[in-house]
């Protein structure tokens, strides 16, 4: 697994087999309520990032969150969709060069050439899926998720809850992004401010407000049908939706929002949402 920095192995030193361990801030485990202000966007490796996503912040180590699996899926991993010749060369290729700017760093002055120049070979990252930038990718939902069970499961001490954790999130769409997020994202000017005391149901509104099917984004597809008990349990038919916009009122299931986010387009004809019954 690949976390945030050239060195994979502390990544991998946390999440083996059945083991998974973060490193996490104690204030927000131990507060008496939790209230997230996440802003609407897409995401290139979970698909969008709303309130299930804003968890990452209580991570007290990048590293230790893994990102994407290293290797096509036909090698067990999630880096890169196709199973070619170009795509296994560029894996192995990264990660040699990840290895050597790890144990040596002041030789990264020398690859950085090497970097621009493998962009004609195997085309430029606005362009062309690699790191897990797709909806493939099976490895960071899992590590969001894990997140969101530690915070809700468990307090500031490690110990399980005796009692719900009192949770709002507050999400800014006014501005939202769409496209190449969640860092480089175009402006979708929507208007819409969205507040919940449920993770799951606002981001599965969230998804139909994009114009999204939140049955297609792994991460939220999951979520929902989750049975670990930490996460209130809850389904798309329970979530009720309450607006000053009229249409807008009413279950979850028959929410039609009207705007259309283009997502990253490593997901592009992977989530979006049909209408009508019938459409491919």
């Amino acid at each position: 697994m690949y976390g945030a920095s050239f060195d994979m192995a502390e990544t991998n030193a946390h999440h083996q087999g059945v083991v998974h361990e973060y490193r996490l801030c104690r204030a927000p485990l131990g507060a008496d309520v939790v209230i997230k202000m996440p802003r609407l966007k897409t995401h290139k490796k979970v698909g969008l990032t709303c309130a299930l996503k804003n968890p990452v912040g209580i991570n007290g180590d990048k590293n230790w969150l893994p990102h994407h699996t290293e290797g096509t899926v036909a090698q067990g991993g999630d880096q890169f969709p196709r199973d070619d010749l170009r795509s296994r060369t560029e894996s192995r290729w990264m990660a040699f060069a990840k290895r050597v700017v790890h144990r040596f760093p002041g030789l990264a002055w020398v690859l950085i050439p090497l970097k621009k120049a493998s962009r004609l070979v195997f085309g430029d990252t606005m362009k062309v899926v690699r790191s897990g930038n797709w909806h493939g990718n099976d490895t960071c939902w899992r590590m969001v998720l894990d997140l969101n069970l530690c915070l809700f499961g468990f307090d500031g001490s490690g110990a399980r809850r005796t009692s719900p954790l009192r949770y709002l999130a507050v999400v800014d769409a006014i501005v939202a992004g769409e496209g190449d997020g969640p860092m480089s994202p175009d402006a979708y000017a929507c208007g819409v401010v969205m507040a919940g005391t449920h993770p799951v149901a606002v981001d599965a509104v969230a998804a139909v407000l994009m114009g999204f099917d939140p049955w297609k984004i792994p991460l939220i597809r999951e979520a929902l049908q989750q049975k670990s008990g930490l996460l209130p349990p809850i389904g798309l038919d329970q979530i009720m939706i309450e607006s000053n916009v009229e249409e807008w009122r009413g279950s979850a299931e028959t929410f039609k929002s009207g705007f259309h986010f283009r997502p990253h387009f490593g997901w592009t004809d992977a989530i979006e949402r049909r209408e009508h019954p019938g459409e491919a």
